[in-house]
């Protein structure tokens, strides 16, 4: 019997096509590098909405670090309309998972407009998208029919961090010695993927009385995992339906734990590095506030994966792309034990019919249940 396709079976399916394409890299990547190299591009602008624009997030720092330029990350809309210039050193980069966003497919019309290369990561290469473009390069997530999408981030990060990684690489930034340490530590951000799979349906487990019942949710992370914040409290927004925030960790006691009460739900991400010691004081300082703190540590994945000392900075970088899949499997599991999937589907078929966000081809492909 076929397994039913949920989100949760993409997560599953995630590492998998993580390896994959980590294996096949050169060959994945050719494209995108060879554009940036012969460029001499000096700094990257990634277009993103959604999940696509938190995943860029997650990647930047890991980028920039290796890269040691200066990447931005900007939505659609702020680039269609706040952007009237984009220096001739500056790569652009529309991202949409799906291909069919309304957005996605302006930002990459504004860039033909301007005499730029329309240049486009997508996971599907038939998509509308395509139309206006100059480059069309799939990034390798294969099929997700889910809408909340969960491989598709995490592969999109992956992506955005090799190339990265290749492109140093190639402009010679990066040395044969330290390209295989780096790229042995993307083989066991794969492993950490499955181990913090079980560890969350395991959390779920100890704690699903409270976790079915929250309703007002902050998630805290530092370093690039603001960026897993922001995804946690997108995926938790769109399928628990209830109030999700994202701050970084030191921000979040500047003023948006002044309105903390006993019924809030706060999630802190930890980190690999020297700033886990004061994310621990201001976690157990929310206790104050309410019972509901939960930390997500990573040192138990540094021990069972023989993490180095010298590469903790390096796996910090690296952690959005298995620190994602708590909330990533938190969203599905509470959403399919409360019921919630369909909590406001009426209002927002309403909704949609009168504000589009994908194309008139994809709205065609969800009346045929292609996608869901």
């Amino acid at each position: 019997m076929k397994e039913q396709v949920t989100m949760d079976f993409y997560i599953r399916e995630t590492p998998e096509v993580f390896q994959k394409n980590f294996e096949n890299r050169k060959k994945l990547l050719e494209e995108i590098v060879n554009e940036f190299v012969r460029g001499g591009y000096e700094n990257i602008d990634l277009i993103a909405s959604g999940s696509s624009n938190n995943s860029a997030r997650c990647a930047v720092p890991f980028m920039e670090k290796l890269l040691g330029i200066q990447i931005r990350v900007l939505t659609p809309f702020y680039f269609c309309h706040y952007v009237d210039t984009l220096p001739k050193d500056t790569l652009p980069l529309v991202i949409s998972q799906s291909g069919y966003s309304t957005n996605a497919i302006r930002a990459a019309r504004k860039l033909k407009e301007m005499g730029r290369p329309s240049i486009a990561l997508t996971g599907d290469s038939d998509s509308d998208i395509k139309e206006e473009c100059s480059l069309l390069i799939d990034y390798g997530m294969g099929v997700e029919t889910v809408g909340y999408t969960t491989k598709g981030s995490v592969v999109l990060m992956e992506f955005l961090m090799l190339f990265a990684m290749e492109s140093a690489a190639a402009q010679e930034k990066l040395g044969e010695d330290e390209y295989g340490r780096i790229a042995a530590l993307f083989g066991k951000a794969g492993q950490a993927h499955r181990i913090v799979y079980e560890e969350a349906r395991r959390f779920y487990e100890e704690n699903k009385d409270s976790l079915n019942q929250m309703e007002k949710v902050y998630i805290m992370g530092s370093g690039a995992n603001v960026g897993t914040a922001m995804e946690g409290a997108l995926k938790i927004s769109e399928t628990v339906h209830c109030i999700c925030s994202a701050y970084e960790t030191e921000e979040y006691i500047h003023g948006p734990n002044i309105q903390v009460k006993k019924d809030y739900t706060l999630f802190f991400l930890d980190s690999f590095t020297d700033v886990r010691e004061r994310i621990r004081q201001i976690r157990e300082a929310s206790r104050c506030f309410t019972p509901n703190v939960y930390g997500f540590s990573g040192a138990f994945i540094s021990r069972k994966l023989g993490i180095e000392t010298e590469d903790m900075g390096w796996f910090d970088l690296l952690s959005p792309l298995f620190n994602v899949v708590y909330f990533q499997y938190l969203s599905y599991k509470i959403t399919e034990e409360t019921g919630r999937w369909d909590d406001n589907g009426a209002e927002y078929d309403q909704f949609d019919a009168l504000v589009h966000s994908k194309t008139e081809t994809y709205e065609k492909m969800y009346q045929a249940g292609l996608v869901t």
